[in-house]
């Protein structure tokens, strides 16, 4: 199933890369896949309005992925204006808006120290799943199916065990972030460092997307107030997207 997924991603990232489309021989060739594989997985993604067929029997993205585009940008931009009054009262915080992907925590945008207010767009940027608080978040608080691909790309023993020291350390981490409503990495950063992952949640419950908040060399007597204000961004981001 993940094997599926994972080739389909691949084709869909050739169709939007190619200006005029790409036909079915030049899929097979780029996906390094048969062409009968690839003819399958696409006309799935036809079906589906991932994919649109043009006159020319070429491939090209479909309407349902323009469609979600616009709803993700729309989500993205009430997020941007509720964290950049975070950062601006919060000037030399790293603030990182991160979403799960099919099996990486992506960066949508973040803010940097000493740019108050200024979010920044990266074109590829992910956080590792284990030793961040965004990607805590998402171990904590996303359902098993939805974080299977992310623990399969990133096997505990090789990306976490190390800075954990054992399973069982890194499990009650995330029963006591679950316990909490927030992630934080303490055993493995700093005591002047400050660092929260907020998750922020739809109507149902289930995350969507994870605020880092990330502050060195900062008062243990201010981090009360900067968590609390943190928290109520990411309460704000939920009410402002899903109502």
């Amino acid at each position: 199933m993940i094997q599926s997924i994972e080739r389909a991603v691949k084709i869909l990232r050739f169709a939007a890369e190619s200006k005029s489309g790409i036909r079915l021989c030049e899929l097979a060739r780029a996906c390094e896949m048969s062409r009968n594989t690839v003819y399958n997985l696409a006309e799935t993604l036809v079906q589906e309005g991932l994919l649109a067929k043009t006159a020319e029997s070429r491939y090209i993205i479909g309407e349902t992925v323009h469609e979600f585009a616009g709803k993700s940008a729309g989500r993205l931009e009430k997020a941007e204006k509720i964290l950049c009054r975070l950062h601006e009262k919060y000037p030399d915080a790293h603030i990182f808006y991160s979403e799960l992907g099919s099996s990486d925590v992506i960066v949508r945008f973040h803010y940097v120290p000493g740019r108050p207010g200024i979010a920044v767009y990266p074109d590829t940027m992910t956080l590792p799943p284990y030793l961040t608080v965004g990607g805590l978040a998402f171990l904590a608080f996303a359902p098993d199916e939805k974080i299977a691909a992310l623990r399969m790309k990133f096997p505990f023993e090789y990306h976490g065990l190390q800075a954990w020291k054992s399973t069982e350390k890194f499990t009650k981490i995330l029963e006591i972030a679950r316990k909490k409503g927030y992630a934080e990495t303490p055993c493995i950063i700093p005591e002047t460092e400050f660092k929260a992952g907020i998750p922020v949640q739809d109507k149902s419950g289930m995350i969507t997307a994870a605020i880092t908040f990330d502050i060195k060399d900062f008062e243990k007597s201010k981090r009360k107030n900067a968590l609390s204000d943190a928290l109520d961004a990411a309460s704000e981001i939920n009410k402002s997207i899903y109502g």
